[in-house]
């Protein structure tokens, strides 16, 4: 009894771990499948359970009932020869394809996340899928009964951390609005998700009952491993939403998820990752080479070091380009197959056979033309050959350069550090590459830490993260040269700005003053008809005050006359008030105030996790980089969006970045 179990738990652990590959690992699949339809994707994951258990099950039954150990065998038996033959030739190269998505992903996250070459990581995956794939069935069963229970001790752990560091309160709120459209989208992805994850898993699937003759142990087993990625799926579906909404905004999600619990848990989920994408990419080149070994005249161990070989190619590739491109393609083709093993495992034939074909290929022509003309936003991304690192920091340093024209001069390289030189001759560094928490982020930044959260524009209706805070960070080097290094330069630098709403004192330089004298004018004029805002408005706490944030030796933003607190209510700050507090006084803030600050240049602090509602701040840098480059890129578009060669002043600035950064 106990030796079947432990059997079962192997299988259940292999079926797990050949669908949790690089996507599922890092958040992304789940975010795009389930957590951006809210409320909906939430009851469709808890289905995916089911789905799981029966289309794993019917590959099982359908592989023992037709002796069918390999992919191409089950494919002919249930397919028959014409349709069996496109598939043979589909899924072997799907799973060329597949493996060397995960040599890429090896690649990336030894580049992105260690700091180690990206060939290192290619090759190392490389070399030890060849040593484990040389044990057959037996070194797969091994190696994921080892990595599957880490994998859930790691998620499950990092499950606990965001919810004792994040708003759980606010969870259900946030599932109601991360989705409002209809019903429809997220049922189909939902099944387009089990249904090509299902498909890639066939090679395997179809291999254990050749081992293991047992079916209520291969049953047992598939259940384990159907409830398995559905607890997985459900684990982080819960994070995510917790990060949400802005985690949308991460191509990495498990980036967002770990950030702010500390560089040791970055590090123990980055091996985590490497770990899965390893064990994935070991199932498919295990796949393909029981497939080739049949009626060859070659070893099984030239067959596997051909395998791992010829998927090298590709691995060389963008790792995100290459799972956004074949991912939707996998999905649509999956779906007659899905179909067709369903129906065989439960012996339908003759004329329920052929309806069932026609039904399965009208299904997959919908999935086709569905997913083509309603693409995903995460699937329409894919890398070019720049990293994701470089084209963020040419577009945060053209945010830079747009928002201070009047004091950057250029950007420099030299060697692998890049600086922003201001027009009095001081280079401010880009970025220190150093590994820092939040906290750090916030009392030691650089330009690149300042400009790394994107700042969401427009309505809000909950709290941000705790640890989300765009804007909050301030690299005073920068500061002291816009507006003043000194107290006795910030007040030469002062005007009296006489608005609607009264005379302050405000930064005349980088036109702060300007943009404020129209916001506080229009502030007026709206404040006259509508008590709520008035209420918000009157009496203004101030602008202008040198002093050091409190508790810190940083100073506010009120000691360079670029920040307002409008009228004071005790739960306003984020040090006043729980966040439930915060949150109603949030729900309540007329949206009209903070929509005429941004439309200035002025970012709000109620759209940080460490809420400061009563407090708008002039930071045009944030704001350009909300507006131009705040949602995912279009592939089609160049790193700086199209939209921005109509201005000469921007085209000038891209010309000088990608000539001082690519040297062209």
């Amino acid at each position: 009894m106990i030796k079947n179990f432990k059997l079962s738990l192997q299988i259940g652990a292999v079926f797990i771990g050949t669908v949790v590959g690089a996507g599922f690992a890092t958040g992304q699949e789940i975010m795009q499948f389930f957590t951006c339809f809210g409320q909906i994707g939430a009851v469709t994951l808890l289905l995916s359970g089911i789905l799981f258990y029966l289309m794993a099950a019917a590959v099982i039954r359908a592989a023992a009932y037709y002796n069918a150990y390999n992919y191409k065998e089950l494919i002919y038996q249930v397919a028959g020869n014409r349709i069996g033959f496109v598939y043979d030739i589909l899924v072997t190269a799907f799973l060329f394809i597949g493996t060397s998505i995960m040599f890429a992903g090896s690649g990336a996250l030894f580049h992105e996340s260690l700091g180690l070459p990206h060939t290192l990581g290619v090759v190392l995956m490389a070399v030890l899928t060849f040593i484990i794939i040389l044990h057959s069935l037996t070194g797969i069963l091994n190696i994921n009964s080892v990595i599957v229970p880490i994998l859930f001790a790691v998620i499950t752990a990092v499950l606990a951390a965001t919810i004792m560091n994040g708003d759980i309160g606010g969870f259900g709120l946030r599932l109601s609005e991360n989705y409002d459209g209809n019903f429809f989208k997220p049922v189909f992805y939902f099944l387009f998700f089990c249904s090509y994850n299902t498909f890639l898993s066939i090679g395997v699937l179809s291999a254990i009952p050749e081992k293991v003759k047992n079916l209520p142990v291969l049953k047992t087993g598939v259940f384990l491993g159907a409830m398995g990625l559905m607890l997985l799926s459900l684990m982080l579906n819960i994070s995510l939403t917790l990060k949400s909404p802005q985690v949308f905004n991460y191509s990495i999600p498990m980036d967002c998820i770990t950030s702010g619990l500390g560089r040791i848990i970055k590090s123990v989920v980055a091996l985590c990752i490497w770990c899965e994408i390893f064990s994935t990419a070991v199932s498919n080149a295990f796949s393909i080479a029981k497939r080739l070994s049949k009626n060859r005249h070659i070893t099984y161990k030239q067959t596997c070091f051909f395998t791992v070989l010829c998927c090298l190619p590709l691995a060389f590739l963008e790792f995100k380009g290459l799972i956004s491109f074949f991912y939707p393609l996998f999905g649509a083709l999956s779906m007659f197959i899905i179909f067709r093993l369903l129906f065989a495992s439960y012996g339908f034939g003759g004329k329920t056979k052929k309806v069932i074909s026609l039904v399965s290929i009208l299904c997959m022509i919908t999935v086709f033309a569905y997913t083509a003309n309603n693409p995903q936003p995460c699937f329409t991304y894919i890398e070019p050959v720049e990293s994701s690192y470089d084209i963020t920091m040419k577009q945060d340093l053209l945010c830079l350069m747009m928002a201070y024209p009047e004091h950057i001069a250029s950007i420099e390289k030299l060697e692998d550090r890049v600086y922003v030189t201001m027009k009095s001759g001081r280079k401010i560094l880009y970025d220190d590459k150093k590994i820092k928490d939040m906290e750090a982020k916030i009392a030691y930044p650089d330009l690149q830490d300042m400009m790394e959260p994107v700042y969401p524009i427009g309505l809000v209706k909950k709290l941000m993260d705790i640890n989300y805070d765009p804007g909050r960070a301030r690299v005073y080097s920068l500061l002291n040269e816009v507006y003043g290094g000194s107290r006795q330069q910030i007040e030469g630098n002062l005007v009296n700005v006489n608005t609607g709403c009264g005379a302050f004192q405000f930064n005349r330089n980088n036109k702060a003053g300007e943009a404020f004298k129209n916001v506080m004018d229009e502030l007026a004029s709206a404040a006259k008809n509508r008590k709520e805002i008035r209420a918000c408005v009157y009496p203004c706490s101030g602008t202008y005050n040198y002093r050091v944030i409190s508790g810190t030796n940083r100073l506010s933003p009120h000691s360079y006359g670029i920040a307002i607190d409008l009228a004071r209510d005790k739960r306003d700050y984020w040090q006043w008030a729980s966040r439930e507090e915060g949150q109603k006084r949030l729900s309540s803030y007329p949206n009209e105030i903070v929509e005429l600050f941004e439309r200035n240049n002025f970012i709000w602090g109620g759209k940080w996790g460490h809420f400061d509602i009563l407090h708008f701040e002039y930071r045009p840098e944030i704001l350009i980089k909300a507006r131009y480059f705040g949602n995912s890129r279009d592939i089609h578009k160049p790193w700086y969006n199209e939209v921005l060669l109509e201005d000469a002043y921007a085209a000038e600035y891209i010309r000088k970045i990608d000539k001082a950064l690519d040297g062209n």
